[in-house]
């Protein structure tokens, strides 16, 4: 596959300057476009992908530093070169401060900015292809997790599709407070993996087909910390570890591990918290028969307040009981 030709803006408000300046760039077989003052600018960039722009400082009604302010802010990945020709060691601080890639003062040969421009560009690339491994690594670390979780919940076919049932719980709850898309994503990452540190309970104990002693609920009791040990390690799940850890923690403040009361547990794990106890509920146990829906929503009820933020338990059942066959 042929490497994407990188794509230059160029913005100066003096035409003998910025169209010769993008005759060379062209020359040199990059997709050049130009603007002819700082607002002009920012309409160039709300509409194309840069993945450079040179952009002079001074210029009438929106100046260069406004624009660089504005791509910081929208288009973190279009690199910026500052060109003036009113050079100050002030003017140069603000610029690399507001996130300029470099600096160049005018009048310069068009060697020394092709020369910092493909720099630019090769640190750009190595930079995206960075990212990109990064990404997927994080998805690799995120696949084994999640199939850790799959296989914990397989080990007893009465639990097999838990993590899957909390997790879609737990997602209809978010929709219903109208939280914004990434709390949305981190909620329900922590719900898929909520239950990862019974990893290191004995299968016996999370088979067993009778009831379990208390020596047995106290291993039981141990997996939230230890769920959220396993995951600490992996930074990019960071904000995902204190709703694991904290996803058995009570309302009123007898939950486990930390004790924690209202809203000192975090709004996550307060929403998983009621998503896995209804879902819980609804499944059969060895030790119990599963409840009906309208049993379950009425031991949620009973317990808000209590073991439950009472209005994610509120807003659970009318949600869910409104959603029907969910």
């Amino acid at each position: 596959m042929s490497e994407k030709i990188a794509e230059i803006l160029v913005v100066d408000d003096e035409v003998n300057i910025r169209e010769p300046l993008a005759d060379a760039l062209k020359e040199e077989g990059y997709q050049v476009s130009t603007a002819e003052d700082g607002q002009r600018a920012v309409e160039e960039v709300k509409k194309s992908n840069f993945d450079m722009a040179i952009v002079d400082i001074r210029m009438p009604l929106v100046g260069g530093l406004e624009v660089l302010h504005y791509i910081k802010n929208n288009k973190p990945e279009t690199m910026t070169i500052m060109m003036t020709g009113y050079a100050s060691l002030e003017t140069a601080v603000d610029a690399l401060r507001e996130g300029a890639y470099d600096y160049l003062i005018k009048p310069f040969n068009i060697e020394k900015l092709l020369s910092v421009l493909k720099r630019g560009l090769r640190e750009q690339k190595l930079t995206r292809e960075n990212a990109r491994l990064n990404d997927e690594l994080k998805q690799t670390y995120l696949g084994v997790m999640t199939s850790l979780a799959t296989a914990i919940d397989a080990k007893n076919h009465r639990t097999q599709h838990h993590s899957q049932q909390v997790t879609k719980y737990t997602l209809i709850i978010s929709e219903k407070l109208h939280l914004p898309q990434k709390e949305k994503e981190k909620i329900g990452r922590a719900a898929s993996l909520h239950d990862i540190g019974k990893i290191g309970i004995p299968d016996p104990i999370l088979t067993k087909p009778g009831s379990l002693t208390n020596e047995e609920w106290a291993q039981i009791e141990q997996h939230p910390a230890r769920g959220a040990e396993i995951l600490s390690p992996l930074e990019f799940l960071s904000e995902v570890v204190p709703l694991i850890r904290h996803h058995h923690e009570r309302y009123q403040g007898s939950g486990y591990p930390d004790g924690l009361k209202g809203e000192k547990i975090s709004l996550g794990a307060r929403i998983i918290s009621v998503a896995d106890a209804f879902e819980a509920m609804v499944s059969e146990r060895p030790y119990r028969r599963a409840l009906s829906k309208e049993e379950a929503f009425l031991e949620i009820e009973a317990g808000l307040g209590n073991q439950f933020d009472p209005k994610i338990g509120e807003l659970f059942i009318n949600t869910v009981k409104k959603n029907g066959n969910v």
